[in-house]
């Protein structure tokens, strides 16, 4: 039972180390997270890939490799905005393609939402904001309109931004 009790301290203790100052993540390093380390981080509190989210919990490792190979990514769950949430797996921007990309579920939006218009895709997004999977879909179309959908929704990039949280894209299209 002092185990659980010590485990419960820690875990809170974890949850209210302070974040980093609201910095956005980069894509290509971990000096985002609440550890503030670019090679590898934890992030346990506000801000995370978005920098702005109230709590967001993951983790990050960046290693000094040669462009092209595998540096590595993050792993992050947060919520924000009232009821978003998200969770995102994201390579790091210098990973060897496909592996630069990011997918996991998400209606989190830093900026204005694609509008409900999903016939053009889903890279009609705000640039530079994050992913909040409003349309879904195979590359070329038919594209499906997922934002009534009061839940995370699926997310999916490479070639319209490589991180989740800076992209045109609101949603998923695949071949």
């Amino acid at each position: 039972m002092r185990k659980l009790g010590i485990l419960a301290m820690a875990v809170a203790g974890v949850l209210v180390v302070p974040a980093s100052a609201g910095a956005q993540a980069n894509g290509s390093d971990c000096s985002y997270t609440t550890t503030g380390d670019p090679a590898a981080g934890v992030q346990a509190g506000a801000g995370g890939t978005t920098g702005d989210a109230t709590l967001a919990l993951g983790a990050c490792v960046n290693a000094p490799t040669p462009a092209g190979t595998a540096q590595g990514g993050s792993v992050e769950v947060g919520v924000g905005n009232g009821t978003q949430a998200y969770g995102v797996i994201d390579g790091d921007n210098q990973n060897a393609d496909p592996a630069d990309g990011y997918m996991g579920l998400s209606n989190y939006e830093t900026g204005t939402a694609q509008d409900a218009n999903c016939a053009d895709g889903p890279d009609q997004g705000q640039g530079g904001t994050s992913n909040s999977g409003r349309c879904f879909g195979v590359d070329g179309g038919p594209w499906v309109d997922l934002g009534a959908v009061p839940a995370p929704r699926p997310i999916c990039g490479n070639s319209s931004g490589a991180t989740w949280n800076s992209s045109p894209r609101d949603g998923c299209s695949n071949p």
